[in-house]
């Protein structure tokens, strides 16, 4: 797609003068400072460099070809232009890196966003602490009713505000709309520490129902903690605490890396522990729930699989669906391929949370 192409590349053309030094957040619960783009050669050949300051478009489409190709079925599948627009920055991004390529999120309005749920802080209760990748972190409890929402949670400021503040799992430009509403019935894959769980319960209100899918130990015991400090909601939330998947009763094997947890089923890759998995399809069966309104995904790499053992409820309900797209740049291929090649009239709009390439979420919404 011309079209596609001529603007990615644009834009990495004009991402070589640029060295962002405040394009990073030190806080952030994901790790340090991500390591150094295109602008920091070491000891890449000359005739590299060259190349890439004096024919950068010849440049990118030879050395990234690859990246680049993926994005361009998504671009063509997107039903606004900010959606487009978002796509080439994020596949920039991804390419040249966070000293080339600033994010729309990073803007004075996120930074206050994050500073604003500090100050919900409930200074009186003692943080809960839980595991992240490679080390521990705090969660402390936040009152949100400011926010007006009939909530505690313990969580990251950032979390919250991505979920909140930013309408994570919201979409809404122009005419376009895509959330969970009064008497849905959600699906909730991937709940972690339950914050996205509460906010659907939230929503769905009183004649809703939220099914939260975690099986991780650690993060079921954070989950456990929010639910109770939220027991006006907790009739609202079904939990199964087994991974998602294309077909149930599989053995797999995971990494307990709180919320970057991963699944597979090469006992020789993960050895944590092992959880049989679950379809959404059979799931909803199991539970005796006669439709799902709404479907959430974030399951760090699986929601390919998941979304197969859920094509007989997409296909009979069709939900609108928020699934994340950022674990690999794969996703943003293949994920878009097989929903729009469910043929169901679908439409599909992009949104991203970060400064990273973290929490970039496709919405479909159906006609």
């Amino acid at each position: 797609m011309a079209g596609y192409r001529t603007a990615l590349l644009g834009e990495l053309s004009q991402s070589r003068w640029r060295n962002f030094d405040d394009n990073f957040d030190p806080d952030y619960p994901g790790g340090p400072e991500p390591p150094p783009a295109l602008g920091v050669w070491g000891s890449k050949p000359l005739a590299d460099v060259a190349r890439y300051y004096l024919s950068p478009r010849s440049y990118f489409a030879r050395q990234y070809a690859t990246g680049i190709a993926r994005g361009e079925f998504l671009y063509g599948l997107l039903g606004d232009e900010a959606s487009r627009k978002l796509l080439i920055k994020l596949i920039a991004y991804r390419i040249a890196g966070h000293r080339k390529v600033k994010l729309p999120r990073n803007t004075p309005q996120h930074w206050r966003g994050i500073e604003a749920m500090q100050d919900l802080r409930l200074k009186d209760k003692p943080p809960v602490s839980v595991k992240l990748i490679d080390k521990f972190i705090e969660l402390a409890a936040h009152d949100l009713r400011p926010l007006g929402y009939d909530l505690t949670c313990n969580a990251t400021p950032i979390g919250l505000a991505c979920i909140l503040l930013q309408k994570q799992y919201e979409y809404h430009r122009g005419e376009n709309h895509c959330k969970a509403e009064a008497g849905d019935i959600v699906i909730d894959a991937g709940s972690c520490w339950g914050e996205s769980t509460l906010y659907f319960a939230h929503e769905a209100g009183p004649k809703g129902t939220v099914v939260a899918f975690e099986f991780i130990p650690g993060n079921l015991e954070a989950f456990r903690q929010n639910a109770d400090l939220n027991p006006h909601l907790k009739d609202r939330i079904r939990l199964v605490a087994n991974p998602l998947w294309s077909s149930p009763g599989r053995r797999l094997y995971y990494c307990d890396w709180g919320p970057a947890s991963r699944a597979t089923d090469e006992i020789d890759k993960y050895k944590d522990g092992m959880a049989e998995t679950v379809t959404i399809d059979e799931t909803l069966e199991r539970l005796g729930l006669s439709r799902v309104d709404f479907i959430k995904m974030d399951i760090e790499g699986a929601e390919l699989a998941a979304l197969r053992g859920a094509e007989a409820s997409i296909r009979k309900h069709r939900p609108k669906l928020a699934i994340s797209l950022y674990h690999s740049v794969e996703d943003m291929e293949t994920i878009p391929r097989y929903l729009a090649g469910l043929d169901l009239g679908y439409r599909f709009y992009l949104d991203h949370h970060t400064i990273y390439e973290n929490e970039t979420v496709l919405f479909g919404v159906p006609d």
